[in-house]
């Protein structure tokens, strides 16, 4: 499974996480639809290992990709993880651990 170009898929389709969980268990039920279909034809027999395969995404992906985030929404959460990296001052969290005096006499 190519996970950066899932990754990028899913990004390109503004799917939030709820969308991507969703994403995920319908590539598990396509794939236990599989095995019990395989095992009822009489073909169990060496399954001893059991995988997603990359197809099962595929599939999942084209049937039930759908975004929960409208263009707007997303626009908005883009615009307001900028003001927390701005507000933060992501350097100094970074080199010294604490946030800037702005943003921490915001929850003080």
């Amino acid at each position: 499974l190519n996970q950066e170009a899932l990754a990028q898929a899913c990004s390109d389709k503004h799917m939030s996480g709820a969308d991507i969980q969703f994403l995920v268990q319908e590539a598990v039920q396509i794939s236990v639809r599989r095995r019990v279909a395989a095992k009822a034809r009489g073909e169990g027999a060496g399954m001893g290992t059991w995988a997603i395969t990359p197809d099962c995404f595929e599939i999942a992906f084209n049937m039930s990709a759908r975004a929960s985030l409208s263009a707007g929404e997303l626009a908005k959460y883009r615009q307001d993880a900028d003001a927390i990296r701005r507000d933060m001052g992501v350097s100094q969290q970074v080199t010294t651990g604490g946030a800037s005096p702005a943003w921490a006499g915001k929850f003080a």
